[in-house]
């Protein structure tokens, strides 16, 4: 080898992280319009698992009100979504103790016990009637 010539070699390992997306929007989620005070019902998402990794125990809560404002958890649901799949949650939820007009969030758990690649997407609401 040359005097002016440098050789440099290194080994290793490098995994590369498949990381789960779950995606929400308003079309895929449905309640009944009308429930009664206290009542248990059910709200039906659909998620969607656009990432690259799965998402298993996926934890999807239902907030009465704006979950990053003054929203109160009044259901939650918890399924496995493999990548590039899409899973109905039936999720089981009680009515506000008072009548009235509520937009309901639904949105996975800050919780998950994995990263989600995005968190924009993520966030779906319906409106149900309390009397």
């Amino acid at each position: 080898i040359p005097f002016d010539t440098v050789h440099f070699s290194k080994t290793g390992s490098f995994f590369v992280n498949e990381e789960p997306d779950l995606q929400l929007d308003n079309s895929s989620i449905s309640a009944p319009f009308f429930v009664p005070v206290g009542e248990i019902f059910t709200v039906n998402a659909s998620v969607m698992n656009v990432g690259t990794g799965p998402a298993n125990d996926a934890t999807i809560l239902v907030y009465q009100s704006n979950p990053l404002t003054d929203g109160k958890k009044i259901g939650s649901a918890v399924l496995d979504i493999e990548a590039g799949q899409t899973e109905q949650y039936l999720i089981q939820a009680t009515a506000p103790m008072s009548s009235g007009v509520y937009d309901l969030y639904v949105r996975p758990s800050s919780y998950n016990p994995f990263l989600d690649m995005n968190v924009e997407n993520e966030t779906g609401i319906v409106q149900i009637f309390v009397g």
